[in-house]
């Protein structure tokens, strides 16, 4: 039998407290794991075991409980709130919508309703709302045609392979569409229709919004993908929860992003376990990657979490050798891809990541290696 979901209640009334006890006395798919005196407490408690849902009691002064648990609604998207109100009007009931709460319930139905909302809100079984938040892997470029989009495209995939978790490959390509062409995908929906839009942004909206590969393996198409001809524009305001919604909802997501402005590469380093910075060795690629590098250090993201990589990679004699690479970008271990142009142009040419296309290749071989890492290196943060 699954173990039910755990609940999270905010209240400092006692008899509030023991109406929602009593309704969740007993049940099998719910239990009450604490009950917080505010929302501090509660912010707190979900920092450190996030849960599918939690029940908040608006208290005398609703309108002023609902501004302060909008930014809490933004901070944990995947965790549906409903919330407890004595009284309610059509002007209450609004403004709850509008900071994202999931439902809106009169105390006095708690009793009789709560368990059968919960029911219709919350997955029964301790699914994926209670899990905690997945790697996020994003993958700049430092120079077009310099392979970025075949090592995410390719790292999504390994990843799932190496690990049998959900990966989720996030294409914010502006330009090209390049990852449906790398997978030979076409969508009527992706990423804008999810940023640009007004509502709740949750699991199971991604979820429907993403195309499925292969089991285990799905595909959040950009503007570029989804209309070649058409002008879809990307709205950022809410791409820090839509990032957060993902890696709530997926173990890995890697996000393919080139040519995108810099407060957005320094909101998505923010929050990623690792950022690559993808490059050739030529001196335009150098200088970018050198900027992006600065750019990085400058909001304060770590080191240890940055990693330049040199793609299409070959020995033997090159006007820029690895050590000037490292002395130009200030950088002491670079990663290193292969070029292998045959096993890139097949896997292209036939819509397949390389697992498929070309599974003996060198260039699939680097991939796995880097995959590894990454794997590695999320269940280092876990511990």
């Amino acid at each position: 039998m699954a173990a039910p979901n755990k609940l999270l209640l905010v209240t400092k009334d006692s008899d509030t407290a023991d109406l929602v006890a009593g309704a969740l006395k007993d049940h099998a798919d719910f239990s009450l794991a604490a009950t917080c005196g505010d929302l501090s407490d509660l912010a707190s408690r979900l920092k450190a075991e996030p849960m599918p849902a939690a029940v908040i009691d608006l208290g005398p002064s609703p309108e002023k409980t609902l501004a302060e648990l909008d930014p809490l609604i933004v901070r944990f998207p995947a965790i549906c709130f409903v919330v407890l109100t004595d009284t309610t009007d059509s002007n209450l009931v609004f403004k709850a919508m509008e900071t994202g709460a999931r439902y809106l319930l009169l105390k006095d139905s708690i009793e009789t309703k709560l368990v059968s909302v919960l029911e219709r809100l919350v997955p029964a079984g301790g699914g994926s709302a209670g899990k905690g938040y997945g790697a996020l892997v994003t993958v700049l470029s430092a120079g077009g045609g310099c392979g970025a989009t075949t090592l995410a495209v390719n790292l999504a995939n390994e990843l799932h392979l190496l690990t049998s978790e959900l990966a989720l490959l996030v294409d914010m390509d502006m330009a090209y569409g390049s990852v449906a062409s790398c997978l030979g995908l076409a969508a009527r929906h992706g990423l804008a229709d999810i940023l640009n839009r007004e509502g709740i942004i949750d699991s199971e909206l991604i979820r429907s919004t993403a195309m499925e590969y292969s089991e285990g393996f799905h595909v959040l198409l950009g503007p570029a993908s989804v209309s070649p001809m058409g002008r879809i524009q990307l709205t950022y305001d809410r791409l820090g929860e839509t990032i957060d919604t993902c890696t709530h909802t997926y173990e890995y997501v890697v996000i393919d992003a080139p040519r995108i402005r810099m407060e957005v590469i320094a909101q998505l380093a923010a929050k990623s376990t690792l950022t690559f910075v993808v490059l050739q060795r030529n001196v335009k690629d150098i200088r970018m990657a050198k900027i992006l590098l600065d750019c990085l250090s400058r909001q304060n993201v770590a080191s240890d979490r940055v990693a330049p990589i040199i793609s299409r990679y070959r020995k033997g004699n090159t006007t820029i050798n690895l050590d000037q690479c490292k002395t130009t970008l200030g950088w002491s271990t670079l990663e290193l891809v292969s070029e292998d142009p045959p096993s890139a142009v097949r896997a292209i040419n036939l819509g397949q990541p390389l697992s498929k296309a070309a599974p003996r290749s060198l260039l699939r071989k680097d991939l796995v290696h880097l995959a590894k890492k990454v794997a590695c290196r999320e269940r280092i943060d876990k511990q």
